[in-house]
């Protein structure tokens, strides 16, 4: 039985755009070309929630079980 979550899915690809973007704002923007520190954890908790929300630690725990069992 496949679950359809459309509020999901459209808040992981809107936190993805967003993380996108603001990574690439925060490397035009300042003259030096770096990601300030808050800039940099704002876009890795857009990234852990996107991964989150697609399931992305689903995969990661099988593995790890998987490779536990051999």
């Amino acid at each position: 039985m496949k679950i359809s979550r459309p509020i999901e899915k459209a808040c992981a690809v809107a936190s993805l755009a967003t993380a996108i973007v603001l990574a690439f704002l925060s490397l035009s923007l300042p003259p030096h070309h770096e990601i300030a520190s808050g800039n940099l954890m704002a876009v890795a908790q857009f990234l852990t929630f996107t991964a989150t929300i697609f399931g992305v630690d689903y995969h990661f725990g099988a593995l790890t079980q998987k490779h536990e069992e051999d």
